[in-house]
């Protein structure tokens, strides 16, 4: 069929009402993705391309997965001929870690050297203290391990590794020194969110959990953490999915930005901020059981409770909020989330702490009836047993 019609190597098999930003309708990147290294090459020499494009009409947000998959699998024949053929270094998924960070922490499990490490980060550190015409390569030599000699060869063709993987493989020193020099200039094109070294190393440090990193940013640069920057930082320590840490190093973290706040006589200020609270944040996001794969181990129930109380001991604990565009209550958003487990010792917290049943007129639902209609039955029943809008609810 290709000897007939070459097209068909880059022809999205999908029907054109199914495309979208996903390449996964790409032969290329079906054949590397089931790990078909044969199909794969015959694709490649009837002029696929290696980085397979998504054919949407907006910017697509997954770019070069062959590679990503080939570098997942460990399939190096097939990476290095993507890379032989154009493939990107670059490459990324939708939402997932890059190729890059893939390969970096495959080459930290084989045993990359330090000193070639550092030269990858290259770009972020001082030109006095780095030499420009070494190349990764050449710094782990003959290294008898693939994935190693796939990292240098990805850096080295011009990938951009990502700032915080070396938060989340330990390299406390390296981050200082390219904080010391980079902090306010551009960061990597793969790291969450998109902005500064700073940002990235900061992004990295309170998704994944690593007070010690938090701290030390704080202390050498105080001036980045205005209240916005703190805020941030309690939120993303909350609803973080992506966990390494335990609850305890969270926890470490929300502290250190509250007890911050309120040194700087701005703890009434997020008491007032409409779009702050963080008793509803975590009825709609706290993911204590779900790490996605991550290196954290799964906390208790116990942490709904602690963490709250936590908030409570700053004034931080409205448990009758109402967010401003939705005027859900966290009440009703916990309820939402009554399929997530540990969610019912929240939802009984709550209510101990005078939580309304029936916050808002207008609303369409009350909290008993959420729970009956999605068949949360141990839910209804804590929520019967102290309703205050019984003329509401269906017994």
């Amino acid at each position: 069929m290709l000897a007939e019609d070459a097209s068909l190597a880059n022809a999205d098999l999908r029907p054109e009402t199914e495309r979208d930003e996903f390449t996964h309708g790409f032969p290329l990147v079906i054949a590397a993705g089931e790990n078909f290294l044969e199909l794969a090459l015959v694709l490649l020499a009837h002029g696929a391309d290696p980085n397979s494009r998504s054919t949407a009409a907006s910017d697509p947000p997954e770019y070069g997965m062959p590679l990503h998959h080939a570098v997942r699998h460990r399939n190096y024949s097939l990476a290095h001929s993507l890379l032989d053929g154009g493939g990107d270094p670059n490459s990324f998924p939708h939402c997932d870690q890059s190729t890059i960070e893939v390969a970096f922490y495959l080459a930290r499990e084989n045993g990359i050297s330090y000193k070639a490490v550092r030269q990858a980060y290259i770009d972020w550190l001082p030109p006095d203290q780095t030499d420009s015409k070494l190349t990764v390569r050449s710094l782990i030599g003959v290294h008898p391990n693939e994935s190693v000699r796939m990292f240098a060869r990805l850096v080295d063709l011009g990938g951009s590794p990502q700032l915080g993987a070396l938060v989340r493989e330990g390299f406390a020193d390296l981050i200082e020194e390219i904080l010391h020099h980079s902090a306010s200039k551009p960061g990597s094109p793969h790291d969450h969110p998109k902005g500064t070294t700073f940002e990235n190393i900061l992004g990295s440090a309170r998704w994944h959990g690593y007070p010690d990193i938090i701290i030390s940013m704080m202390k050498n640069y105080p001036q980045y953490f205005d209240y916005d920057v703190l805020i941030e930082t309690i939120e993303c320590a909350v609803i973080s999915h992506n966990r390494d840490g335990h609850y305890r190093d969270y926890r470490r973290i929300i502290a250190t930005q509250l007890e911050e706040l309120a040194s700087r006589g701005l703890i009434h200020r997020a008491i007032r901020d409409a779009e702050f609270n963080p008793i509803y944040m975590m009825a709609t996001g706290f993911t204590w059981h779900e790490n996605y794969g991550y290196r954290a181990p799964i906390a208790a129930p116990d942490c709904y409770i602690d963490l709250a109380q936590l908030f409570t001991s700053f004034g931080l604990a409205d448990v009758n909020y109402q967010h401003p565009e939705t005027l859900e209550s966290p009440l009703l958003a916990a309820v939402k989330r009554g399929h997530h487990p540990g969610i019912s010792v929240f939802i009984e917290w709550l209510l101990e702490e005078g939580a309304d049943m029936c916050p808002d007129s207008t609303a369409e639902m009350s909290a008993i009836e959420i729970a009956k209609e999605r068949g949360y039955e141990e839910i209804a029943n804590m929520l019967k047993g102290k309703a205050q809008c019984i003329d509401r609810a269906e017994f």
